[in-house]
């Protein structure tokens, strides 16, 4: 039995940058809910833009996405997963060595931590957490105690990241706390009486809940899809299991057969076994290119359902409203799915495959040949007789 991942090494999977294979710097999502490094992807987007239609292929699902003007910068940062890599990052630093202040060091100084602020997300020794407390802006913030384990204190952090204050980008110190419904963006409270004065503006807590309602369903799509698409693997690797049974059984009829005849019928003997392992060959290769689908389609599935499991549990809901249109879209694209493969008529058609023993007539011996496969889209095989 496999032992058991830690909560460390469970996230640090989920925060790798699929092109750097590196825990996530800067990250930056696309519509298709993957997310890369800034770096990475402002280097993918260079090597593999495609001049003629200014698009480039994601580098997990290769979803066309239209090159931005200014680079992988454009798009907007996904606070939840870089809150998450620099909470792992330091519960590793604390397996090595203790936490520092992070107050103390913008003084070059060097102090353990011994809490966390849950709102700034900063780690504070003893005397900078009384002078937080004592702070009019920040005094009603929730501080938790460091445990000194590295797995308890990152699941601590990443838990409460939900809970966390994300200020204005124009109006420092102040969070973004409302929803403007016209324009479609998080703003704070001086947003609302200046850039968007008279516009509704709601509590962005409120319709981050209705969307989790949506989040719960790509939940539930993605998990129905993944057992899917595992189902049918399963289904592939029995399947190949019984063609090699079946052409074993076919191969072992030509061989018997070719005990009674003469010397002379050997060529046509051989032949028939070539024509099994050829039409083996071209069925196993077909089986092969289903599996080869479902399994990058599993893949994409699963980076999907780890995304937004992450963002029911720890996504603030600023990440949950950005993400709106794109689990929209891929709640679209997914919902008719109920097969991704259709083994059944194969299934079928090798339960009729045989190999009939003609007398001593060549013109007259058994064949086995597949139909034509001209435009479809499956697998079928069947046997004929020689007129």
């Amino acid at each position: 039995m496999a032992a058991t991942k830690s909560f460390i090494e469970e996230y640090t999977g989920l925060l790798k940058c699929a092109i750097c294979l590196e825990i996530v710097k800067t990250p930056k999502s696309l519509k298709c809910l993957h997310t890369f490094c800034e770096g990475c992807l402002g280097t993918w987007i260079k090597d593999e833009k495609d001049n003629r239609k200014k698009t480039y292929p994601c580098p997990v699902c290769m979803c066309e996405n239209a090159v931005p003007a200014k680079g992988a910068r454009s798009y907007m940062t996904n606070f939840t997963m870089k809150s998450m890599a620099e909470a792992l990052e330091k519960a590793k630093q604390e397996d090595e060595k203790d936490i520092e202040c992070d107050t103390c060091m913008q003084g070059e100084d060097h102090s353990s931590a011994v809490t966390r602020c849950v709102e700034c997300a900063e780690y504070m020794c003893e005397i900078c957490e009384i002078y937080h407390g004592r702070m009019r802006s920040t005094k009603s913030h929730q501080c938790v105690k460091l445990t000194g384990d590295p797995e308890r204190d990152a699941k601590i952090a990443i838990e409460s990241l939900g809970q966390r204050n994300v200020d204005c980008s124009k109006h420092a110190e102040q969070p973004l706390e409302f929803y403007c419904k016209t324009h479609k963006i998080p703003v704070c409270r001086d947003c609302c009486i200046t850039d968007h004065f008279g516009h509704p503006c709601v509590e962005i807590d409120d319709v981050a809940k209705a969307e989790l309602r949506k989040v719960s369903a790509l939940m539930g799509l993605a998990t129905q899809r993944k057992n899917l698409l595992e189902s049918q693997l399963g289904t592939s690797v029995d399947l190949t299991d019984a063609q090699g049974k079946k052409f074993t059984e076919l191969l072992n009829s030509i061989n018997f057969d070719r005990q009674a005849a003469q010397n002379e019928l050997d060529k046509h003997f051989n032949k028939l076994e070539r024509d099994v392992q050829d039409l083996q060959d071209k069925t196993i290769k077909q089986i092969e290119s289903q599996r080869s689908h479902l399994e990058q389609q599993k893949g994409i599935t699963e980076t999907t359902l780890l995304y937004v499991t992450t963002l029911q549990k720890y996504g603030h809901p600023i990440e949950i409203m950005k993400s709106r249109a794109d689990i929209n879209q891929i709640l679209q694209n997914w919902s008719p799915m109920t097969s991704t493969a259709d083994f059944d008529t194969l299934a079928k058609s090798l339960e009729k495959i045989r190999y009939q023993p003609r007398r001593l007539d060549v013109s007259k011996l058994g064949h086995i040949i597949s139909a034509s496969d001209k435009g479809q889209t499956r697998v079928s095989v069947t046997t004929v007789k020689r007129k």
